[in-house]
């Protein structure tokens, strides 16, 4: 892979400021894996602040972070730890959905935020464990994307909230450790992030491929990547990479080359 050097591309700024914690919620938030999504914070269709996150006793708690309490607690619902969570603002329905996953019985479920009604409850049928699961939006339809249960090991699929297979991703054939949607507003085209065992990848939706595999040395151990970000940045699209070989690395998220890596 070949490296360019962007002089003063991306600035770190050395005058932020320290860091004070101002509030603690509660000692109670639980997970057991080192991914992205442990729990979220999002602005929900009212324009309410919230956390949603998890407790080891498989509880889901809803915290207003605004008023500074705990409005909601569902309990009884995942049998094993839940290690994945993800909001999505439904316009369409005008409501907030949240996602919850737990990783040991291959379970998805589906709630809608304002009475945390299960709209859906899906196991996954895979020979090994699902670390995450994102939505995804298709012609205003709202499915799931997910590793899934096919003729071929580590297939990723779309799936609808019945548990259907609507479509298989090609060539993306490995255990996903992230996922995520970018929409590129410039180009009007969906892609999907993945972080895998030894690179990132971003996947090309509407053509039905893998549009870059984001990889330093193919020669490298297969250390899981856990998060991607997207940051635009002088009209460039840049990824944000992070692996747990200790590494932060910066991609041209178009051109898939290596800008920088922070050790």
């Amino acid at each position: 892979m070949n490296k360019i050097k962007l002089k003063n591309s991306i600035n770190i700024s050395s005058n932020i400021p320290n860091l004070k914690i101002i509030s603690k919620i509660k000692e109670e938030s639980y997970n057991n894996e080192d991914l992205d999504y442990t729990f979220i914070v999002f602005k929900s269709i009212d324009n309410l602040l919230y956390l949603v996150y998890s407790t080891k006793n498989n509880s889901i708690i809803c915290y207003n972070l605004y008023i500074e309490q705990i409005i909601a607690e569902i309990k009884e619902h995942h049998k094993k730890c839940i290690i994945n969570l993800k909001h999505y603002k439904d316009m369409f329905n005008k409501r907030d959905l949240i996602m919850t996953i737990s990783r040991k019985d291959n379970m998805i479920r589906v709630w809608n935020f304002v009475n945390w009604d299960c709209l859906c409850k899906i196991t996954i049928k895979y020979f090994g464990h699902i670390y995450t699961a994102s939505f995804i939006n298709d012609k205003e339809n709202l499915y799931i994307i997910s590793n899934i249960n096919t003729n071929s090991p580590n297939s990723i699929g779309i799936l609808d909230f019945n548990g259907n297979i609507i479509k298989e991703i090609n060539g993306s054939t490995e255990i996903i450790c992230f996922i995520d949607i970018y929409f590129d507003q410039k180009f009007s085209k969906k892609y999907i992030l993945f972080g895998k065992l030894g690179f990132a990848e971003s996947y090309d939706y509407n053509k039905n491929k893998i549009y870059h595999r984001y990889i330093e040395n193919k020669e490298e151990n297969f250390k899981a990547h856990c998060s991607l970000i997207i940051h635009v940045y002088k009209n460039k699209i840049i990824l944000i990479d992070s692996s747990r070989d200790g590494n932060i690395r910066i991609w041209d998220f178009h051109l898939g080359i290596l800008i920088k890596k922070y050790i």
